[in-house]
């Protein structure tokens, strides 16, 4: 099976997305001319774009906010990376089917989350997709030039099973040779909550932490008024389908297939790979999730994106307080949401129509 380099460079890929995001949050707050907009700090993190918000009546809390949750982003990356070859991500995947290595409390955290959202969503989240991941050219891997047999394809898929990752204390073991975890879908959100919680201890009232489009809002991005953040039309990505608006300590995320992707004989593949079957998802466009962390927003829009519209209604039963918007990848454009979404989004007038119950 011949090789290729990816159809365009996931770094590259990622930090657009990201920026976009960033830009679609901050236009939202333009519209308005009794307030002005919030003041926001923004820089590079964990292979995307980080940002911190403040409103312009806090702006002396910015600098020392944002001082303080780059640290924590630049932390957790060192532990939980791939790409660096001193994490301890990396020193897991090097020691699988060895000891146990030791972890830090960040590692551990993230190890036990992925644990239990493989549980809850009968292993449609994996963290050891690693192999997967890479296969299919994302992650420092290359881009079969053809549709891989499903011979090749299996062999791969046995190297992944969330069962087989063990945690006890501060130490962790992949239980075989050639396993491999991966923070996609819940590292980042995981820094977005401890960032956060480091403001709310800091005693910082209205804040708005974004890493590569995972958000936690704390507050008010202006005077009483909630933090708008845009939903991007996955098939128009210059336009939003609607605003979602957040307080409280919630949460937003979102996983779509068109931020990431691969082409094989002429076919989009999107980066979300499903564990159980080993192929990328097909079917879904974009899914967003609101949910009471980051954590929890950035594991269920990657575990709905994966349910698709059938699996995702059970799965969500089980998770109180987490609400979604599901895109299928058809046209014309159908949005399926949740009931109690409709404390948070507002849709566009022109989608209005599209609007549809997830039942």
């Amino acid at each position: 099976m011949s090789i290729r380099t990816p159809h365009s460079p996931v770094v590259h890929q990622t930090i657009v997305l990201a920026a976009m995001v960033i830009l679609l949050a901050g236009a939202l707050f333009t519209g308005c001319r009794r307030q002005p907009r919030p003041a926001e700090i923004q820089w590079p993190a964990m292979g995307t774009f980080a940002s911190v918000s403040v409103p312009e009546s806090d702006r002396k809390h910015l600098q020392a906010t944002a001082d303080i949750t780059r640290n924590i982003f630049e932390t957790i990356e060192a532990q939980v990376s791939t790409f660096r070859t001193n994490s301890e991500f990396a020193q897991l995947n090097r020691e699988a089917g060895q000891e146990p290595v030791p972890v830090s409390t960040a590692t551990r955290d993230i190890l036990v989350l992925a644990l239990a959202a493989g549980d809850l969503s009968g292993g449609g989240f994996d963290i050891t997709a690693g192999p997967l991941v890479r296969f299919w050219g994302f992650n420092g891997g290359t881009v079969p030039e053809t549709l891989p047999s499903d011979s090749a394809l299996q062999s791969v898929r046995a190297l992944v099973g969330y069962h087989d990752l063990q945690v006890e204390g501060n130490k962790a073991r992949l239980a075989r040779s050639g396993m491999r975890v991966d923070g996609g879908g819940i590292a980042k959100g995981y820094a977005v909550d401890v960032a956060y919680q480091q403001a709310a201890t800091s005693g910082i009232a209205h804040v708005m932490i974004n890493l590569g489009g995972n958000l936690r809002c704390r507050g008010y991005g202006r005077a009483n008024q909630p933090w708008r953040i845009g939903v991007r039309n996955p098939f128009d990505r210059s336009r939003t389908i609607g605003t979602l608006e957040l307080t409280g300590g919630k949460a937003v995320a979102t996983s779509g297939n068109y931020e990431r992707f691969v082409k094989i004989d002429g076919r989009r593949y999107a980066h979300i790979v499903d564990p159980r079957s080993g192929y990328p998802v097909q079917g879904m466009a974009g899914v967003t999730v609101i949910a009471n962390s980051a954590a929890l927003a950035d594991v269920m829009s990657t575990t709905l994106f994966v349910a698709g519209l059938e699996g995702s209604p059970e799965i969500l039963r089980r998770v109180p307080g987490c609400e979604a918007i599901l895109i299928p990848d058809r046209e014309p454009m159908e949005i399926y949401v949740t009931s109690g979404i409709k404390a948070h989004f507002t849709p566009e007038p022109r989608y209005a129509d599209n609007i549809k119950p997830l039942k």
